[in-house]
């Protein structure tokens, strides 16, 4: 059972981490709605999947927890449930920015832009005042 949920658990922290593709996953769901959020987590997903599919090998110990599989079906057990559980975040994820995207005006996302702007600007003020 750990080797199912486990990952499947990894795949929605890796979906919901901040980073790049969260924030073009918004930006592409604000333009393009749930399909716009979906399709870029799916690229990003076949693009890492040779790195999760080496992650998962690592677990060598999780593959272990199930007595009667094969690491080889193991593993193939973790990166299905890694790819389940990011594309239920994913999927999640989407559907929110589709939702609050149909229910805001276009003035709220000009002013969130230029929100967001100037606190980057305002972090990276501090940063460098800090870093004197």
């Amino acid at each position: 059972m750990m080797i199912l949920i486990l990952p499947l658990i990894a795949g929605a922290v890796y979906v919901a981490s901040p980073g790049p593709v969260l924030v073009s996953t918004v930006r592409w769901g604000v333009r393009g709605g749930m399909r716009g959020g979906m399709s870029v987590q799916l690229g990003a997903f076949v693009g890492d999947l040779p790195y999760v599919a080496v992650a998962v090998a690592g677990w060598h110990a999780v593959a272990m927890a199930v007595p009667r599989c094969q690491l080889g079906e193991n593993i193939v057990l973790a990166v299905s449930a890694f790819f389940t559980g990011n594309l239920l975040c994913a999927a999640l994820l989407s559907a929110g920015v589709s939702y609050v995207r149909r229910h805001t005006r276009p003035g709220f996302w000009t002013g969130m832009s230029w929100s967001c702007g100037l606190a980057l600007i305002a972090l990276g003020l501090v940063v460098a005042y800090s870093s004197v």
